[in-house]
C-alpha cells in the first residue's frame, strides 16, 4: 500500500509539473512501471523465477518508454 501511495504522489507531481504538449501519458506510464518494479522488488523471492523475469520485463518496458519519449522529443 505504501508503494501505491508513493506512486500516486509521483503521478500527481508529474501531472502538475508537465507543461501542455508534453507527454503526460508516457510520463504516467513510466511512473507506474517504476511503482510496479518497486512492488516486485519487495515481493518474496520464492516465485520459481517468475518474479525475476517480471522485473526484467518491467525494466525493458521502462527502457522502451524512455526511448519512445526521447524519440518524440527529437522528431
Amino acid at each position: 500500500m505504501k508503494s501505491f501511495i508513493y506512486g500516486f504522489i509521483v503521478l500527481l507531481l508529474v501531472a502538475c509539473a508537465s507543461p501542455a504538449g508534453n507527454q503526460p501519458h508516457m510520463e504516467s506510464s513510466l511512473a507506474w512501471l517504476r511503482v510496479a518494479r518497486s512492488e516486485l522488488q519487495q515481493a518474496s523471492a520464492n516465485k520459481g523465477g517468475h518474479r525475476i523475469r517480471a522485473m526484467e520485463l518491467v525494466d525493458s518496458a521502462v527502457n522502451e518508454v524512455e526511448a519512445g519519449m526521447n524519440y518524440a522529443n527529437t522528431h
